[in-house]
């Protein structure tokens, strides 16, 4: 297993249907009909089918199976070899962080893992923790924007800061965009051949392309 750190294809994610948020929760029903409920992941995972994001309308506005989209996705699944490397991918319904919903936590006096709040009630709000970070970061010290190199670094990778003021952690406010680290859940490519009688063409359909959250 290894990490390709490469993005799945950003068009053909756009149009997954899933999201970070599930969870597993075990329901126990009582002899009085109550419930108790125990939470058996205490992070949750993201879980996507991208196989939407192959179609396209046609000019009869029906959707069918772009052959670009279909090759750069089997490609993509050939160099991950299945289900073996996990690799980027853009969840498009959540991908930033803003600074009013960033935090960081200490690992070391000068080094800071990112982390993303859900929720404004600290008793139930949901920290996520950010590995794979994307595009440019900016860093707020005490309310001062910090400048790279002199004042901070980050690990992209990682999703951690290294501050050489060594700074509360409650001072620190970052914006970021993030991928999530993912593998895909099969290990076989097996698309239906289909023969579309009204314009002729032999097209291919890859259904059910289900991709996971690789927790970090």
């Amino acid at each position: 297993m290894a990490f390709l750190n490469e993005r799945f294809p950003d068009d053909i994610a756009r149009g997954a249907v899933g999201g970070h948020g599930c969870w597993s929760t075990a329901l126990v029903e009582l002899s009085d009909g109550a419930e108790t409920a125990v939470q058996q992941w205490l992070r949750a995972r993201g879980i996507w089918n991208v196989s939407q994001g192959l179609k396209i309308a046609d000019a009869d506005g029906e959707l069918v199976e772009d052959p670009r989209r279909h090759e750069a996705a089997r490609d993509f699944f050939y160099m991950c070899r299945g289900r073996l490397h996990r690799f980027r991918f853009k969840d498009w319904g959540d991908y930033k962080v803003a600074r009013s919903a960033s935090r960081v936590v200490e690992l070391t006096g000068t080094t800071f893992q990112a982390y993303k709040v859900y929720g404004a009630d600290p008793t139930f709000e949901y920290l996520r923790r950010l590995t794979r970070l994307a595009g440019t970061q900016q860093l707020w010290i005490s309310d001062v924007l910090a400048t790279p190199t002199t004042d901070y670094t980050v690990n992209a990778d990682t999703g951690v800061f290294t501050i050489a003021s060594s700074p509360d952690p409650a001072t620190v406010e970052f914006t970021s965009e993030f991928d999530v680290p993912c593998r895909f859940t099969m290990d076989d490519y097996q698309p239906t051949l289909q023969f579309r009688t009204a314009r002729g063409d032999l097209l291919l359909d890859w259904g059910n392309i289900q991709i996971r959250e690789a927790r970090e």
